[in-house]
């Protein structure tokens, strides 16, 4: 994790897996409230400026290195309003509860159960991908 007082994306972290590297650049409260007024080239600009900031590139170099962008605005995501899960304490155990179908009749999903990359846009559609893969075998009983 880097952290950047003062810069709209405050928070930027690197995850690499399966021989690939994704570049995060998070933002929250207010400054995500500010973002989500911006159109989307205001805000990869402000994400691309951070990450120039962050590792002390050049803004063009940081430019010509950035293979693709994508991004969610949970402030305008209906269905989160901006939220996103968390472990209570005791709690560690509750999304393999959660995530094992009860009964093969009710399942669930979402980025709160998927163990690999909790608290996701990536873990939610993980989650629903899986979730729907055991729902399809089940009627195949």
């Amino acid at each position: 994790f880097v952290h950047l007082p003062g810069a709209l994306f405050g928070t930027l972290w690197r995850e690499a897996r399966a021989g690939q590297v994704q570049l995060t650049a998070w933002a929250a409260g207010p400054r995500a409230e500010e973002l989500s007024r911006m159109n989307e080239p205001a805000r990869l600009g402000e994400a691309v400026t951070a990450v120039a900031r962050a590792t002390g590139m050049s803004l063009s170099a940081c430019r010509a290195n950035l293979l693709e962008a994508h991004h969610h605005d949970f402030n305008r995501d209906s269905l989160t309003r901006g939220a996103y899960s968390y472990v209570r304490p005791r709690g560690e155990h509750a999304a393999e509860t959660l995530a094992k179908p009860w009964q093969d009749t009710v399942f669930f999903a979402g980025e709160a159960l998927d163990l690999q990359y909790p608290s996701t846009v990536a873990g939610a559609l993980g989650s629903g991908q899986h979730t729907a893969r055991r729902l399809l075998a089940s009627w195949k009983r």
